[in-house]
């Protein structure tokens, strides 16, 4: 990959995750005491994580790019898997931007989906060793993140409130999945300055 492409990727990714944490705290701050989430703010906070996950694509085609999972098929299968979940991601809030009251299977399938994928990527990613420092974690922490947040809305909101903290949510996936930019805007860098 060219280095100006993966800055670019990087770049939308970091605006992708800024977004998503955004939907997230407009998400909250519509379901808090409503009678009904299907609001027009609500409709338009799910049209706004459905645009935001495009970008979370263009960091996992960075990764991609940079071969940061070294060969072979697991990190393809897992940039795949990834990719199907955040698809996922984007049909289930285009489909709330209708209707945001309703249940429906595309975002938490997408959210269960594309975690999974990333964990096989980040393991291999770090096996790989393309990432260094710091950096050959995040795509890691990015997968661990849905499976961590789990316990913690059935203890402090959904038991609590009937609800789950989309703030807390998609305000983590979403500046982790900016930390995902950075590490493919910032590995694109080093890149260009050994060329």
């Amino acid at each position: 990959m060219k280095p100006r492409r993966g800055r670019l990727l990087g770049s939308i990714c970091i605006v992708g995750g800024v977004l998503v944490t955004v939907s997230g705290v407009l998400l909250d701050s519509q379901t808090a005491g409503a009678a009904s989430a299907d609001t027009t703010a609500a409709r338009l906070a799910n049209g706004l994580f459905a645009i935001a996950v495009l970008g979370l694509v263009g960091g996992l085609l960075g990764l991609r790019g940079l071969r940061v999972g070294g060969p072979g098929w697991l990190p393809r299968t897992a940039f795949v898997v990834t990719l199907l979940g955040l698809l996922l991601w984007i049909i289930g809030g285009l489909y709330l931007t209708m209707d945001a009251s309703v249940d429906q299977p595309f975002t938490p399938a997408g959210g269960l989906i594309s975690s999974l994928g990333m964990i096989v990527l980040g393991i291999a990613a770090m096996r790989s060793g393309v990432l260094t420092d710091w950096r050959r974690f995040v795509p890691l922490l990015v997968g661990v993140w849905f499976f961590v947040q789990i316990p913690l809305q059935i203890a402090f909101f959904i038991s609590a409130q009937g609800s789950p903290s989309y703030a807390l949510l998609l305000g983590v996936f979403g500046l982790l999945w900016a930390l995902v930019g950075y590490v493919v805007w910032s590995a694109a860098g080093e890149k260009a300055t050994r060329s």
